[in-house]
């Protein structure tokens, strides 16, 4: 299971992962940033530094929201990914697709 919790600051929308995130929770994260993004923020933050798993719905899904928001004129960020999840995107997409913080 993967608890999300999200902050305010400023402009800056802050969703921070816990668990795990895959197909079961997948639906839920995307439900959640496209609520977010709908308001136009200057930057979404995806905190990943609890995230003990991620899979491929989990990889499709930073995809999509980078895509996403890069037309909403939204900056994303990832901040803090783990070492796994790093590995999990350097098999599909070049690393400097995203946006890292560390």
């Amino acid at each position: 299971m993967m608890k999300i919790q999200i902050e305010t600051s400023g402009g800056i929308r802050i969703i921070k992962l816990i668990g795990k995130l895959n197909i079961e929770s997948s639906d839920r994260l995307q439900k959640t940033i496209a609520s977010l993004l709908e308001k136009k923020p200057s930057e979404l933050h995806l905190d990943l530094s609890e995230l003990s798993h991620m899979d491929s719905s989990g990889l499709g899904i930073l995809i999509r929201t980078a895509n996403e928001s890069k037309a909403a004129g939204t900056r994303f960020l990832l901040v803090k990914p783990t070492e796994d999840v790093i590995e999990i995107i350097k098999m599909c997409c070049p690393i400097n697709f995203f946006d890292i913080k560390r």
